[in-house]
């Protein structure tokens, strides 16, 4: 779906983020890291709301976020966010010092 920049790059930010969950946006510039902002980051992933202004106004491609320790495969919420933003959402599964080549 998107080119092995974009994908190394989620998977890097993943790595960093460990154990916490990444997350970010695909836009046609690439990959774009943003904060995890969210109260509980080991658990769950929230964008900043320069994020979500930008997922509104149809800047991004797709939602990223990673899965420490997995699962791979995406949770509810993730399904249903995905269907009330209308955009991919894409999944790295990230363990101590590597990171799963990311799918939407």
């Amino acid at each position: 779906m998107f080119d092995q920049v974009v994908l190394d790059a989620i998977q890097q930010h993943a790595i960093r983020c460990y154990p916490e969950e990444c997350c970010g946006l695909v836009t046609r510039d690439g990959y774009q890291p943003f904060p995890n902002i969210h109260p509980e980051p080991t658990q769950y992933f929230r964008l900043p709301p320069e994020a979500d202004a930008m997922v509104a106004a149809g800047e991004a491609l797709a939602v990223v976020h990673s899965h420490p320790n997995g699962p791979d495969w995406p949770s509810a919420a993730d399904q249903q966010q995905q269907i009330n933003q209308g955009i991919p959402w894409g999944i790295c599964v990230v363990r101590p010092g590597r990171a799963e080549t990311p799918y939407f």
